[in-house]
């Protein structure tokens, strides 16, 4: 629900864009910085990692499944998304004691925090518990979807390293997936949590076959992906300045591309609980662009890897 962010967040929302641009301009200059002592395929693990900065964990999946990924650069990349998620979200959660000398930096509007809880309050919504029917409309649904990407991709043309046939599948899945979103079956309840019950499971799969043979090259891999993430940071920071957006809404927003909807809502709620809804709404924004952005990502890295 795209405009339910944009009438809460208001400028928020293109301080999230700013860091998604980050994202993928921090993966490729932090990847020309440290591939030289990579293996080649590491551009791979890179596509991965942005998938779960841009997006989410299920982004991760996607993109690592898409990029057929070797296990020993998913590996570093799920290493590398831990060891920096560890320091990046204290320094979310502390943001919020330098409030008032960051939105004086930022020159925000005294009235936006006022407008935004008045918008915030407007969004809240009953919800309704999922009936049997719901589900079986979902699972419905998920096997369409599936089954129209696998049919189709074999018919569209591979390109390169990156645009192949299970890229294409994945990226139809998202479109179709997308498409759907603004159609009455967006508001079938359920959803998310029945998403995010397959995602841990598959993820602890993938995590199950992972290889450690690839991390002799972990101290660089974690390097580059530090030097990544400040540059990420630069972005939000500029965004913040640039939109006149307080500090709550730039910590959300960076927590939204990071962290995903898992600790959006620990960023919101440390900052201000109201916004914990429309956190879960701009981690949501995330996971849509996550699979197209990441798998530009990985094919610039490749680029620059030659």
């Amino acid at each position: 629900n795209v405009p339910a962010a944009v009438r809460v967040m208001g400028k928020g929302v293109l301080v999230m864009l700013l860091g998604t641009a980050g994202v993928v301009v921090g993966g490729v200059v932090s990847f020309a910085i440290v591939q030289g002592g990579l293996d080649p395929l590491a551009w791979k693990g890179y596509g991965a990692l942005a998938g779960s900065w841009i997006g989410g964990t299920g982004n991760m999946a996607g993109v690592a499944g898409a990029l057929e990924t070797p296990p020993e650069m998913l590996g570093l990349a799920v290493l590398a998304d831990n060891l920096v998620y560890v320091v990046w979200l204290p320094i979310l959660l502390g943001s919020k004691a330098f409030a008032d000398r960051f939105n004086r930096w930022a020159r925000v509007p005294e009235e936006r925090l006022e407008r935004m809880e008045a918008a915030a309050q407007a969004e809240v919504g009953e919800e309704h518990p999922p009936r049997m029917q719901d589900y079986l409309y979902l699972v419905f649904w998920a096997l369409a979807v599936a089954t129209a990407a696998k049919l189709l991709a074999p018919l569209l043309p591979e390109v390169g390293a990156v645009l192949t046939t299970s890229t294409w599948t994945i990226l139809l899945v998202t479109t179709f997936a997308l498409g759907l979103s603004t159609t009455p079956v967006r508001d079938l309840p359920g959803a998310h949590n029945l998403a995010m019950a397959i995602v841990y499971v598959f993820v602890a799969g993938m995590g199950a076959r992972a290889s450690l043979a690839g991390f002799d090259q972990a101290p660089l891999f974690v390097l580059g992906a530090y030097i990544w993430i400040f540059i990420h940071g630069a972005f939000c920071l500029f965004g913040a300045w640039l939109f006149r957006v307080d500090v709550h809404s730039a910590a959300i927003a960076s927590a939204a591309n990071i962290g995903g909807a898992a600790s959006a809502p620990v960023v919101a709620a440390h900052h201000r609980s109201s916004l914990v809804p429309v956190s879960i709404l701009m981690a949501l924004i995330g996971y849509a662009l996550g699979n197209y952005l990441a798998i530009l990502t990985a094919q610039l890295c490749q680029w620059v890897g030659g």
